[in-house]
């Protein structure tokens, strides 16, 4: 008699487990976010580019500008970052956020280093370090710390690239893309 049910049964249970490992996946797991938030999976860089073929003028894409400037920046569309063959950065209004990824009223520029880290998950991190803080658009200005960095993701899989930071909580997928120009 258990042979009979065991068929019908497997499949009444694969069907009501299957929705309910869905959800585990979708609220609980760094994969479900991947697949769902920027950056895409499929659009990340997987191979570790040489200096020269990251070496360029980016300029913040015009939806990203947009998004910066609903957040209260301002006027974000100037912002750029020069990346050199040799590592150093040169970065102009580049919209700062606190911790939780809320403007905080000032812009960072200056001179710097650009590094990459090795890939993993989440693609090949770019990390732009040594920054000054300027333009503090606030009534009530906030100390200012000798130099800043930023984390950021390559995207593409061949030049030119494009930068993507991320901007508050990653798995709401709202970020600064910068494309490059030349």
């Amino acid at each position: 008699m258990y042979r009979a049910f065991s068929k019908p049964l497997k499949v009444f249970l694969f069907i009501c487990a299957t929705p309910v490992a869905l959800a585990v996946l979708f609220v609980g797991c760094r994969v479900a976010g991947v697949l769902t938030t920027r950056p895409f999976l499929w659009s990340v860089t997987r191979h570790k580019p040489s200096p020269s073929e990251l070496a360029g003028a980016y300029r913040i894409s015009p939806e990203s500008a947009d998004f910066a400037d609903s957040l209260l920046w301002g006027s974000s569309g100037h912002a750029s970052i020069e990346l050199r063959a040799d590592h150093s950065a040169i970065v102009a209004d580049f919209p700062n956020t606190d911790g939780f990824g809320k403007p905080d009223s000032t812009t960072s520029e200056g001179q710097g280093t650009w590094s990459l880290e090795e890939p993993d998950l989440d693609g090949i991190k770019i990390n732009i370090h040594g920054l000054a803080k300027a333009d503090d658009h606030s009534p009530h200005p906030k100390p200012q710390f000798d130099s800043v960095g930023y984390g950021g993701i390559l995207l593409g899989h061949s030049p030119p690239y494009e930068l993507y930071f991320g901007v508050g909580d990653p798995d709401e997928g709202e970020g600064i893309i910068f494309k490059r120009v030349r």
